[in-house]
């Protein structure tokens, strides 16, 4: 049975969630948070206790997450399997790449080899 608190907990969180969820654009990086937060609180218990038991399922409900991406991935065709990750990392750099200048000056440095 789970403890008052963190059923309490996550009632708030999956409010919380839900309330921002209704942004499209913050939809996978919302799952991926709950995703995580969920494995954190109710993951297995192992014996690796150091840092802390917490932070291993933490990393656990990442590295699922990521797993289940892999295997998304790998069963679709090439194309659609670019254009999804195209829109994906384009959808999250975008914002990114406009406040950044140091792209436009790329051309300008000069790399030296030294031969001695």
């Amino acid at each position: 049975m789970c403890h008052p608190m963190c059923s309490l907990l996550m009632r708030v969180l999956l409010a919380l969630l839900m309330r921002i969820a209704w942004d499209t654009a913050a939809s996978s990086t919302v799952w991926l948070c709950s995703h995580a937060g969920y494995s954190t609180l109710q993951g297995p218990v192992t014996c690796m206790v150091r840092p802390h038991p917490a932070v291993w399922r933490f990393i656990h409900g990442v590295l699922l997450a990521y797993l289940l991406l892999l295997v998304f991935l790998l069963f679709q065709d090439v194309g659609n399997a670019r254009q999804f990750l195209k829109v994906r990392c384009d959808s999250s750099r975008s914002s990114r790449a406009h406040k950044s200048t140091s792209c436009g000056r790329a051309h300008s440095f000069i790399y030296v080899t030294c031969d001695s």
